[in-house]
């Protein structure tokens, strides 16, 4: 199945706010410890810097994650619907961004020293780990 990517808009709040809510989403994220505040969710997207770019990453008709680059060349991505994961869609997400964006180059991301499925994932596009600041480490992708 192909992967299509969309810009982030106003609809898709919910479903993103759902996603990131969820345990096995937030448990990986550096700056969030528990489910979103649905107030400061929206304040988040009312207050996105210019150079921030987030997708919905769609498959078999559905949204299924997001993939994006914050203003100082941050990679996120997550898939948010469980029937999508094993398919290659964070595969594809992440290599979409990285080409999408290759004129920021390079990008960086920040990963829990346990979360191996990112770091494999990471890799496996092409980062290079970098250091490790306490329990997090730091890859680069360049071009």
């Amino acid at each position: 199945m192909r992967v299509e990517f969309r810009p982030l808009e106003t609809k898709d709040l919910e479903i993103v706010f759902c996603w990131r809510s969820h345990p096995r989403i937030y448990k990986w994220a550096r700056h969030q410890s528990q489910p979103l505040d649905w107030d400061e969710h929206e304040k988040w997207f009312e207050t996105l810097p210019s150079l921030s770019v987030y997708y919905i990453m769609e498959w078999s008709g559905r949204r299924v994650g997001l993939v994006g680059l914050d203003a100082n060349d941050w990679v996120s991505i997550y898939v948010g619907d469980e029937s999508a994961i094993g398919n290659n869609v964070a595969t594809k997400g992440l290599k979409w961004i990285c080409k999408k964006m290759a004129d920021r180059a390079p990008l960086f991301a920040e990963i829990h020293v346990d979360n191996t499925s990112s770091k494999n994932l990471f890799k496996k596009v092409g980062f290079n780990f970098v250091s490790e600041n306490e329990n997090w480490e730091i890859y680069e992708y360049s071009i």
